[in-house]
């Protein structure tokens, strides 16, 4: 790369406290600000704000965001789409930069994808997750229209791309992404391990088992919840769990039938900078999520020195090793999450996990090193 690069982000289509979150997509803006000269970023739905470099200019799209029924979908889909477009064109920025990255589920935004090219610039997606492989994989009723959509414009959008970046090596077979080897690259994140840090030994915490994440279906919080009465049977101690969204009365209920109110404190949704706070009074954290990318909140917890318990979507089994950097379950039934914990809890050394967890994170998840893989990855795009 001849100079540093002006870059064009834009963030997927997501209702509020999602990925597109300030506080986890804000980090990928960072991790490019050494190799970019201008960063412009176009992103839905934020929910809150925080600092940005100088050289970063912030553009804000607001776009309605439903689940159902599919052609209400698929308008407003197309219609965050068209917004994305018009706000590319009214900034002079777009064409004055080298590179426009789409992240945070941006796969599918066929139209401002299309446009970035035919502006003659090189196009990263950067994948969570590969959207026609979901579809098929984990929807409980197959929506024929996407099964028939996903996959063209999934197709389209790949070809377009000049680089594919995943965050993980695993991720290229577990997505069948084989025949894009050519462009794919790894471009993982990073962990602030000045915020997030152990403070307090495993012995010394407060709870058990906690989870913290969404209240929705793809999270499997309403799992988690029903695996409590008998994690927490016969013994003194309690759980936390952390969160919001649309299953929070479900999971109210579920609590008040089973009388296990006085032991599972049930909060809402806490600022990311009072996270590290709650890790470091969690012994287990269960991620007991159907499907995804990767939830961010695995490296945080490893950071804090807490033993994740997750089930094996996305890149987790990359850095989630069974036994050794913490436990991996097969499914995310309350069955299986309950005699897992278990496991967890009573494995003879569960304070030498947490600290193989933490020299993980250490050693490849620093800001430096995820600076180092995006300067890599730009370079091989020949900018300039």
């Amino acid at each position: 790369m001849a100079g540093k690069a002006k870059i064009v982000v834009v963030t997927g289509w997501y209702p509020e406290k999602t990925y597109s979150d300030f506080a986890i997509a804000s980090k990928l803006v960072r991790v490019l600000e050494p190799s970019s000269s201008q960063i412009t970023w176009l992103a839905a739905n934020l929910s809150s704000e925080g600092s940005l470099n100088d050289k970063t200019a912030l553009i804000r799209i607001n776009s309605k965001y439903v689940k159902k029924p599919f052609w209400k979908v698929f308008f407003y889909f197309l219609l965050y789409q068209v917004r994305v477009v018009l706000a590319m064109l009214r900034s002079l920025r777009l064409f004055k930069a080298d590179v426009v990255i789409f992240s945070f589920g941006a796969d599918l935004l066929l139209f401002p994808i299309l446009l970035s090219r035919l502006a003659g610039k090189k196009v990263i997606i950067r994948s969570d997750d590969r959207p026609s492989f979901l579809v098929k994989r984990y929807s409980k009723q197959l929506n024929r229209a996407k099964v028939i959509l996903f996959p063209i414009v999934e197709k389209i959008t790949y070809a377009l791309a000049s680089k594919i970046v995943l965050e993980y090596k695993y991720m290229t077979g577990l997505y069948n992404l084989d025949e894009y080897s050519n462009k794919v690259g790894l471009g993982g994140q990073y962990i602030d391990i000045s915020l997030f840090k152990k403070t307090k030994e495993l012995a010394a915490r407060s709870y058990e088992v906690g989870y913290i994440g969404r209240f929705s279906e793809e999270k499997g919080a309403l799992e988690f919840v029903k695996a409590l009465p008998s994690i927490l049977a016969n013994r003194q101690s309690t759980a936390i769990v952390i969160g919001d969204g649309a299953q929070k009365g479900e999971i109210e209920k579920l609590l008040a039938r089973n009388n296990i109110q006085g032991t599972v404190d049930l909060l809402g949704w806490v600022e990311h900078k009072e996270i590290p706070n709650y890790l470091n009074d969690i012994r287990i954290l269960v991620i007991p999520s159907h499907h995804g990318g990767f939830a961010n909140i695995v490296l945080e917890a490893m950071a804090c020195g807490t033993v994740v318990l997750a089930t094996p979507v996305g890149g987790t089994p990359e850095v989630i090793r069974d036994g050794e950097t913490g436990f991996i379950m097969r499914d995310n039934s309350p069955e299986c999450i309950a005699r897992n914990v278990m496991r967890a809890l009573n494995h003879p050394d569960l304070e030498q996990i947490a600290t193989n967890a933490h020299a993980l994170i250490k050693e490849e998840y620093t800001y430096e090193a995820a600076v180092e893989r995006y300067r890599n990855i730009l370079t091989s795009l020949k900018l300039g």
